[in-house]
């Protein structure tokens, strides 16, 4: 009996044990949910709460540390009862401190930097915006704001713009400046102007029939005198006769007889009778009747008694009864290689052909200045290695290949010094004439071992000495080499791309292709600042194309040919390619281009260097934008290898996946081999 009265208790016992919930007391806490079981309960925590009751606040610092759960980019992580927080550093923002601030994306360019571009910068205090302006050619930032609002005066720098020998008035403009005409008499663009030698051109305007001797000056031109028989100015001249002017030079009492049959210009003076001499000048007559050598009458000679008479013996370069007659001294060519003679009083001066100098022509010039061409060489100026001459002003071009440039380096450079070069000085330009891009302008500069070169296949030198200290001048070699153009540029947050030769004109027949990277998980904003392309409709000729990734075969996302300027341009992830084509006709200025990161698109790749963790596409689990360009980089200790497994696989299909792609590669960029 007592035997069941005992398991009678125990079934009542159990009965209420089982019966009693113990999760009416709510003993789960910080909103855990209770499951009643025999003889207790099993609390189910949130994600933020842990222990038997859920007491216990978990420490979301410690277990998110170095996963993309946790606080990123040098954040301070806060634990808090039921969760946590991130004090973010001063140049990020958002939950997990995973937004960078673009403080350049708050306004516009033209607001932020007016002639600039705006590069966003890493805030040093918090809430402090920071960025600085690249400013576009001819601007510069004032010392109160970045803003590229302050005009630069070209025109009053140290640096002369425009020619100063001739002087140019130099013109400043908002952001650029302009050169006013070369003087007459010079030709050029202004930026350097260059004497014109009107004599080499219908005789510099100077009278032809008859002839009339033209002297070139610097700026201009000189027409030397009519010739006998002829009134005007040198630049006209009429014909009047020998004898209608001052009597043909004969004595007031001689007869002055034209003979224009023999030529246009033959004169004869006959002394009237009883006069004897040559009928030329104010002694050319006097009385011969009772004259002898007393009277002294042999004007440039002696006089020998004659019978009843005299007669005079002419000293060299006289002739004449009296020797009153001057011989014309050009009458036996004194003026050599190709000079021409003028009769002075008592003398002659020559006027030398281009070449040659001295009195009499007989010394060869300087050779100064031609066009060279070749794809290699050697230029010595002066040829004979002494002191260059004064007042020298030559230009050569250097000439090679078409598909080439020009490449020269210095042997031998000595000139006279002076400030900014006033004085002597060799100039070098990207190209055949003055008015291209200068390279640069040098006087007292050591440029021994020194190398230039073009971006065009000629290149022009401008060499010009003044009046005073002169020096031994320069040697140097060409040689024609493989135009550089383009490259992998740096992965930096911001840069520029140029078009060769910029700002002067880009060459022809030229290939240009360009990387350029940005820190991964962060996009490209290209900024056009100059563009000046040949246009066509097709963009057939010359233009610049913009593909969103590392390949010619990723998206093509502009193309360029024109002058007008097109709005900023942004890829989708972190690399970018350009590519330049010029072709064989026409050029312009080309373009000038600015970049500078961006945010990428939220959990559109990163830097992931914890042990273990999860990537997802952006947006998952839905659906992904289109044109996203992402990157990710998983980075462990060196000892350690990466096991990747794929919970979700969704992407658009396509036989080569031409469309819609994962690539994965074994290192840390593309240029590692692929897995898959």
């Amino acid at each position: 009996m007592s035997k069941v009265r005992t398991l009678d208790d125990k079934v009542n016992s159990l009965t209420q044990l089982l019966t009693v919930n113990e999760c009416n007391s709510n003993p789960c806490r910080n909103g855990g949910t209770c499951f009643d079981t025999y003889n207790g309960y099993i609390c189910k925590c949130p994600s933020n709460w842990e222990g038997v009751t859920c007491e216990t606040d978990v420490n979301e610092c410690a277990i998110y540390a170095g996963t993309s759960f946790g606080c990123q980019n040098g954040a301070t992580c806060i634990n808090t009862h039921g969760g946590y927080s991130c004090q973010c550093a001063s140049n990020w923002n958002g939950i997990h401190c995973t937004q960078k601030f673009d403080d350049c994306s708050t306004a516009s360019h033209q607001e932020l930097c007016g002639h600039g571009t705006c590069i966003d910068e890493k805030r040093v205090q918090p809430g402090q915006p920071k960025y600085r302006c690249i400013c576009d050619p001819g601007w510069q930032s004032s010392s109160s704001s970045p803003a590229c609002t302050e005009d630069i005066d070209e025109c009053s720098g140290s640096q002369r713009r425009c020619s100063q020998n001739p002087l140019v008035i130099c013109i400043n403009l908002p952001g650029t400046f302009h050169c006013g005409p070369c003087p007459a008499g010079y030709t050029g663009d202004g930026y350097s102007c260059a004497d014109i030698n009107e004599c080499e051109s219908n005789n510099g305007g100077c009278s032809m029939q008859p002839f009339v001797q033209c002297t070139n000056t610097i700026g201009s031109r000189l027409c030397g005198p009519c010739p006998a028989g002829y009134a005007g100015n040198g630049v006209h001249c009429s014909f009047v006769g020998v004898c209608s002017i001052n009597r043909g030079g004969c004595h007031p009492l001689a007869s002055c007889i034209e003979n224009t049959a023999m030529t246009g210009t033959y004169r004869e003076c006959r002394c009237p009778p009883g006069y004897i001499g040559s009928g030329e000048g104010l002694q050319g007559c006097v009385q011969a009747a009772g004259m002898s050598c007393t009277d002294n009458p042999c004007r440039h000679g002696t006089c020998e008694v004659a019978g009843q008479s005299f007669r005079c013996i002419c000293f060299a370069g006289y002739y004449g009864t009296l020797c009153d007659q001057e011989e014309d001294p050009c009458l036996s060519h004194p003026c050599q290689n190709g000079g021409t003679c003028i009769r002075r009083p008592g003398n002659f001066s020559c006027v030398c052909s281009e070449g040659y100098q001295g009195p009499t022509c007989a010394n060869s010039k300087s050779r100064c200045g031609g066009y060279l061409t070749g794809n290699n060489g050697t230029l010595q100026f002066p040829e004979n290695g002494v002191h260059y001459d004064h007042m020298m002003n030559c230009a050569w071009i250097i000439s090679v290949d078409e598909d080439k440039v020009v490449n020269i380096t210095f042997d031998h450079f000595d000139l006279e010094e002076g400030h900014n070069c006033e004085f002597d000085f060799l100039q070098l330009n990207d190209g055949p004439n003055a008015g291209t891009r200068v390279l640069g302008r040098f006087c007292a500069e050591d440029l021994h071992g020194q190398n230039f070169a073009s971006t065009h296949n000629e290149l022009y030198l401008w060499f010009q000495s003044d009046s005073t200290v002169a020096a031994t001048g320069f040697s140097l070699n060409w040689t024609a080499t493989q135009p550089v153009c383009g490259g992998v540029l740096p992965v930096a947050d911001y840069g520029s791309v140029n078009s060769p030769g910029y700002p002067g004109s880009y060459p022809r027949n030229r290939n240009c292709s360009w990387t350029v990277k940005v820190p991964t998980g962060k996009r490209i904003k290209f900024l056009f600042a100059t563009l000046q392309l040949e246009h066509h409709e097709n963009c057939s000729y010359d233009y610049l194309k913009i593909y969103d990734g590392a390949r010619s075969t990723d998206p093509e996302i502009g193309t360029y040919c024109s002058t007008v300027t097109p709005p900023p341009l942004t890829t989708s992830g972190s690399t970018a390619t350009l590519i330049f084509h010029s072709d064989y006709s026409n050029e312009g200025t080309g373009f000038h281009i600015a970049y500078s990161s961006i945010p990428g698109v939220h959990g559109c790749g990163g830097t992931l260097t914890a042990p273990q963790g999860v990537i997802t596409s952006p947006n998952f689990p839905d659906v992904y934008e289109n044109n996203l360009n992402c990157e990710w980089l998983i980075r462990i200790r060196p000892e350690n290898r990466i096991l990747l497994t794929f919970e979700e696989f969704n992407l658009e299909g396509h036989a080569n996946c031409r469309f819609d792609r994962l690539e994965i590669y074994e290192g840390s960029n593309d240029a590692a081999p692929l897995l898959h």
